[in-house]
């Protein structure tokens, strides 16, 4: 998998991500975890 093909995967599932804090019917701790997870996913630092 390419360096292009791993970034547009990264891009989608923070658009999936970004839908479900968006969506008031997810429990906060839910929401709270993906926030989480799209802070690490848009950490470029990380390998």
């Amino acid at each position: 998998m390419s360096s292009n093909d791993s970034a547009e995967v990264i891009r989608q599932c923070l658009q999936v991500l970004d839908s479900i804090t968006s969506d008031s019917s997810v429990p906060r701790n839910i929401r709270r975890s993906v926030n989480e997870i799209m802070d690490i996913l848009n950490n470029e630092s990380e390998p």
